[in-house]
């Protein structure tokens, strides 16, 4: 019973620490994406 209930501790935890590492990478990925968007514009107008 012991090592069930610790494993599913450690399993919450990998999933946590997933989820975080996730929700990192989707702002990165949106902060790139809008730092693009407005590169792009930007050389629209001067163009």
């Amino acid at each position: 019973m012991g090592t069930l209930t610790k494993l599913r501790f450690i399993c919450k935890m990998m999933w946590e620490l997933l989820q975080i590492t996730i929700l990192r990478t989707n702002s990165k990925i949106r902060e790139t994406h809008t730092f693009r968007n407005f590169f792009s514009h930007r050389t629209h107008i001067i163009l």
